[in-house]
């Protein structure tokens, strides 16, 4: 559980052993096809948000847990041509101020800039992502199955076992509940936002928050389904020169850019459907660069932001901003991405007449209050369907 990122890089290494028989369970549907997920550029077009909320200051939030086979659009980078205006300008930059990364920028605490590289089949220039890379070339194997649509419910706890081990896992498919038996192990790879909800319905959680909600309790444990820590981010809008080529008319949904844009890709494979966004980044301590002024706002947030009389028996909040501190003050090491967007970043999407380069700056968060995860169990079992129960045998390919 589930086809993520992770989920399908696991199953596709177990199923390597033909002896082990793997069964993926994904919410969502086969998106394979689908041309916003195939189409570099139409991917940010998946991303949606549940409204506007009043606690938000009637704003909406993007959160990316969405239901597929991974798409995962936010993580996939586009490589711009250090001939383009922005990269070129943007390494030279950060390289007179002795900001460069020099050495390949994922490969330990890299601080300097940098220009991302593509996540793009090189020759079909369509989106090259975990479920084209780790499932498609496996999906023959007879000891793999991936089950789309499949909503689970709870993992199963054997509490005769020592140290009450997982046994199965419910879930709901096509209107019927169904029971499956893991002849070795159970794993969860859900994500932040559904592994813990899964463990909550499934009776591991913080016992009181459990019973509120009629879950019967098996392990209790405080910590599940808190602490999930955010990015925080702040943006600024540069006009462009005419000459320079953004996204905007794209996000303006403008009629005749998309049918050219879109005319483009078709037939040469070119064009901008084959940015994805962002193109320019770099990895900065941000306490090097603030004025006078920034610098001691950002000293009064971390001081005025301790916690205090917090209950020793809980101490994560602590913890959690002493190592925020530590970072936000490291002078060597980064604290921040900034990065930069040939478009528009406008929640509300009141867009700005003209083309604008958009740049982000993306903060290490030290925020840690509670989020409740837990649904009732009403919410995903409404199906009056009887349980139908199974063992692991899995259905060959054919």
């Amino acid at each position: 559980m589930r086809g993520g990122t992770s989920g399908i890089v696991v199953a596709n290494r177990l199923s390597e052993d033909p002896n082990v028989q793997v069964l993926v369970l994904e919410a969502g549907q086969n998106h394979i096809d689908n041309p916003m997920v195939r189409i570099p550029g139409l991917c940010e077009g998946l991303k949606k948000t549940d409204g506007l909320k009043s606690e938000l200051n009637s704003r909406g939030i993007s959160i990316a847990h969405g239901k597929a086979l991974r798409i995962q659009c936010g993580a996939q980078k586009h490589q711009m041509e250090l001939e383009d205006p922005p990269p070129r300008t943007w390494i030279e930059t950060f390289k007179r101020k002795c900001y460069n990364i020099i050495d390949n920028p994922f490969s330990g605490n890299p601080v300097g800039a940098f220009s991302c590289l593509a996540s793009i089949d090189p020759k079909t220039k369509e989106r090259s992502y975990s479920a084209t890379a780790y499932y498609v070339p496996v999906a023959y194997r007879k000891n793999l199955r991936v089950v789309f649509g499949a909503l689970v419910g709870e993992i199963i706890i054997d509490g005769t076992k020592a140290g009450q081990g997982a046994e199965g896992v419910q879930y709901q498919h096509d209107g019927h509940i169904i029971t499956v038996k893991a002849r070795n192990e159970v794993i969860l790879a859900a994500g932040a936002f559904q592994s813990p909800k899964i463990l909550e319905l499934s009776g591991i959680g913080q016992s009181n928050l459990l019973e509120f909600y009629g879950v019967d309790v098996k392990i209790d444990s405080p910590y599940v389904g808190k602490n999930l820590q955010d990015h925080l981010v702040c943006t600024m809008g540069f006009e462009t020169e005419e000459i320079m080529q953004t996204l905007d008319d794209l996000v303006r949904k403008d009629p005749q850019a998309i049918q050219a844009a879109m005319g483009e890709y078709l037939l040469h494979k070119t064009g901008p459907y084959t940015s994805m966004q962002p193109g320019s980044y770099a990895y900065l301590p941000v306490i090097n660069f603030p004025f006078k002024e920034g610098q001691e706002t950002l000293n009064e947030l971390l001081y005025s932001t301790e916690p205090v009389g917090v209950d020793l028996s809980n101490p994560t909040a602590i913890v959690y901003h002493r190592i925020a501190k530590s970072i936000f003050e490291d002078r060597e090491d980064s604290s921040a991405a900034f990065f930069t967007i040939p478009t528009q970043v406008v929640p509300a999407r009141i867009l700005s007449p003209g083309n604008l380069l958009q740049f982000l700056f993306w903060a290490t968060s030290f925020q840690s209050e509670p989020y409740c995860l837990t649904p009732s169990r009403a919410d995903l079992f409404t199906s009056k369907a009887p349980i139908q129960a199974t063992n692991l045998s899995l259905i060959p390919n054919t």
